[in-house]
């Protein structure tokens, strides 16, 4: 059954996970505002490692959190460990389906409406409108609105209205939660680097209250679970899993992030960051900007263009070093890695990472890295040539 232009709206956001219903709980209040969610649960099924910086979490959002870290102990392929303590938190471990949902009811007591166990199938920008066709149950239909934004995840259906481009690199990634026996449990955050654990990317174990997540990514190719399930035996013999989980990271810049009436944030524009892959803050950032050009310019394409013009001022330079690293990273092999690590656990590097270290901007300590420790640039010559 099909019906046709059921109502009109401002904005259709099309997915309702982070950066989608924050946008729609920013702006729900003074525009009309629907959100089309392909799942019945916001938040749901969870891809995602949930480790934040401090700076993620607000008041709608603070019932996710679960502990909060200060200690980091990073790996190298042989084992060598560079361990970092901080006075202050560095990183705050959540709840990802309850973040989700949190931002979820925010959105809805704000006003905006969201339309669950539907997926949208096709938009239409050729007019003064976008029409958005979407399927629910055995029917379909339409909504037209003066914006269409896809915060639906690297998957994006809006993202080719946007721009012929594809996500420059996309990883695949897999996570377990489930217990450790007590001689293996630290409150520590631990990264683990080597092509043989997870080639061009690392694995990490997360501690999240009386549970542990282990888990890791990949780049296209590889099987990442069973590279996870190989690097449990060889780590943590004693984990008991739980539950599984398994995604992908859209990793690298766009060229464009809006097109006339189509716009992106999230995921579904590659707001990720190229080095962790970590997206909630900066999907956050984007749906704060996004709202507040829609608020000041109205739900017109300027609103887009500004929105663009904002995110690539406050971020560009950061997500453009931090893209030409991983680049250079993932042409490493474990020796140089094992190199630069030993270089950078000398006690001068230890403390700037220590007092100023920063998961959101990590690219932005590179160049202060480099003045203290030139030596580094024996084992990465490339980050002379690509700017560093």
């Amino acid at each position: 059954m099909n019906e046709r232009l059921t109502m009109t709206k401002d904005v259709v956001i099309i997915g309702a996970g982070s950066a989608g219903s924050r946008l729609a709980s920013l702006l729900g209040k003074n525009f009309e505002i629907t959100l089309i969610e392909e799942h019945d649960l916001v938040g749901e099924p969870v891809q995602c490692a949930g480790l934040v910086s401090p700076r993620c979490i607000d008041d709608i959002t603070h019932k996710s959190k679960i502990c909060e870290i200060n200690d980091f102990v990073l790996h190298s392929p042989s084992g060598i460990k560079l361990e970092l303590h901080s006075k202050e938190p560095k990183g705050v471990v959540i709840d990802r389906a309850k973040h989700d949902s949190l931002l979820a009811e925010s959105a809805e007591k704000s006003g905006a409406e969201i339309i669950r166990k539907a997926r949208a199938d096709k938009i239409d920008v050729s007019g003064g409108s976008v029409k958005v066709t979407y399927r629910r149950d055995s029917s379909t239909k339409e909504l037209s609105s003066e914006l269409a934004v896809g915060a639906e995840g690297p998957r994006s259906l809006v993202r080719k209205y946007v721009t012929e481009e594809k996500p420059p690199l996309v990883y695949h990634g897999a996570q377990v939660t489930g217990h450790l026996k007590k001689d293996d449990l630290r409150d520590a955050v631990e990264m683990f680097l080597g092509n043989r654990i997870a080639p061009g990317f690392f694995a990490w174990k997360i501690p999240a209250d009386d549970c542990t997540r282990i888990g890791l990514c990949s780049l296209p190719g590889k099987t990442p679970n069973q590279l996870l399930s190989s690097f449990i035996r060889s780590k943590f013999p004693s984990f008991k899993e739980d539950s599984r989980q398994a995604g992908i990271i859209p990793i690298g810049p766009l060229s464009s992030i809006a097109n006339k009436r189509a716009i992106l944030i999230g995921d579904a524009a590659c707001q990720t960051k190229p080095l962790t892959g970590g997206g909630i803050y900066l999907g956050k950032c984007a749906a704060e900007m996004l709202a507040g050009s829609i608020s000041s310019e109205g739900a017109v394409i300027a609103a887009g263009e500004l929105y663009e013009k904002r995110f690539m001022t406050e971020f560009g330079r950061e997500l453009s070093k931090a893209w030409r690293l991983r680049k250079i990273i993932n042409e490493m092999s474990d020796r140089k890695l094992e190199k630069a690590i030993e270089v950078i656990s000398d006690k001068k590097i230890i403390s700037i990472l220590e007092e100023s270290g920063d998961i959101d901007y990590p690219a932005n300590l590179t160049g202060a890295i480099i003045r203290k420790m030139p030596q580094l640039m024996k084992f990465l010559p490339e980050l002379v040539r690509s700017g560093f």
